[in-house]
């Protein structure tokens, strides 16, 4: 079979995707590969053409693009219960999920690896269950940000030039001057939470916006989810933990706690930005429950 399902979001990585487009087929070609290549077209195009591909004449769909692409993808791999392989051709802003399964360089070199190489290790997602104005749930691959640091995620994907780490300090410095931490009641595991906290960060990778190591010990094979819970810092204080969340150090200034958990839920006092994968699902979420879902995407990754 060996087919390969290429699906490209020609707007990734700030219109890349779309300058690639002829090269990667020119090349797929070239090595007589067995492919189709699909363009979407709009929000959520990729998770529909991942629920429409045939299993039975291919065993591998590869994201061509940023998170969003990944995130998109997986959710329709899991919706309809494909049993399939999933690598990730990164050519999106931030590209966390690549760097969690060190895929991060010359999308080219990574296309070889990716023909080459059967390198796949089954990894875990996690399943967001929100409640706002409607009830909802998503699964994710590598991170979610709830509060500051997806108003972060937000005001990124409104800036039409700046990319990778540049884009993301960028919008941190804009978010920060007029936020406002969010209550929350809840817990994770038996780490409980009954204060004002700036962000909760959720990692199932290492890393969020575009390279900032929030959750350094995550891991994605682990059967766990990570946590990084920020308190309600001053502006000054998050000019101080920020340049060590870049190499992962934050986790020991007093004003984090970080651990692993299987489980949580959370009361907002009010409504609070949520994002998956660098997307934002809602803007006024009120209750949330994440759950890890161990062993669930078979996943092309490198040592």
């Amino acid at each position: 079979m060996n087919k390969f399902i290429f699906i490209l979001n020609p707007k990734s990585g700030k219109g890349r995707g779309a300058q690639i487009f002829k090269l990667l087929k020119s090349l797929l070609l070239e090595k007589n590969i067995n492919f189709e290549i699909h363009s979407t077209t709009g929000k959520m195009d990729a998770n529909a053409i991942s629920q429409r591909i045939d299993t039975a004449s291919t065993d591998t769909i590869i994201a061509v693009g940023g998170d969003g692409t990944v995130n998109e993808i997986v959710n329709g791999i899991i919706e309809s219960k494909k049993i399939v392989k999933f690598a990730v051709l990164p050519i999106g802003s931030g590209n966390d999920f690549a760097r969690s399964v060190n895929l991060l360089e010359n999308w080219q070199k990574v296309l070889d690896y990716i023909l080459l190489s059967d390198n796949y290790k089954v990894i875990d997602l996690a399943k967001i269950e929100v409640k706002d104005s409607k009830s909802f749930s998503r699964y994710f691959a590598c991170n979610c940000g709830i509060g500051f640091e997806a108003e972060v995620a937000f005001q990124a994907s409104l800036n039409k030039y700046l990319k990778g780490l540049p884009l993301y300090l960028y919008s941190v410095l804009k978010v920060m001057k007029n936020y406002s931490s969010s209550h929350y009641d809840g817990k994770l595991d038996t780490f409980e939470i009954n204060s004002k906290k700036i962000l909760i960060s959720i990692g199932n990778g290492t890393t969020a916006g575009g390279g900032f190591k929030l959750n350094p010990f995550a891991k994605l094979n682990d059967g766990f989810l990570d946590y990084c819970v920020a308190d309600d810092l001053t502006k000054f204080q998050i000019l101080k933990v920020l340049p060590n969340a870049i190499t992962g150090n934050h986790i020991h200034s007093k004003f984090i706690a970080h651990g692993k958990f299987k489980t949580a839920f959370f009361e907002i006092d009010k409504p609070t930005c949520i994002h998956i994968d660098g997307e934002v699902i809602s803007t006024n979420a009120k209750y949330v429950t994440i759950t890890v879902m161990p062993n669930s995407l078979r996943t092309l990754c490198r040592e």
